[in-house]
């Protein structure tokens, strides 16, 4: 899996008021699920601690987030 995102320096206040870049994965592998290809991209990006991360289900319900997004939803 290889992902290239370029986006602009982030500006300061509250992450979910900007969205510097959003990602859609889907799994086009017979041995791949959907669900896993974002839970690597997911862990992949985690794991280089430089970005704040909010994984959402299909209907836009946060299910994981590596910062506290609090309430606001």
């Amino acid at each position: 899996m290889s992902v290239h995102v370029i986006v602009d320096d982030p500006e300061e206040g509250w992450p979910l008021d900007k969205v510097p870049a959003a990602a859609l994965p889907i799994s086009r592998s017979e041995q791949v699920a959907t669900w896993e290809l974002a839970e690597m991209l997911y862990d992949g990006l985690n794991a280089l601690d430089t970005y704040l991360l909010i994984a959402s289900d299909q209907f836009g319900m946060p299910v994981a987030a590596n910062f506290g997004i609090g309430d606001d939803w």
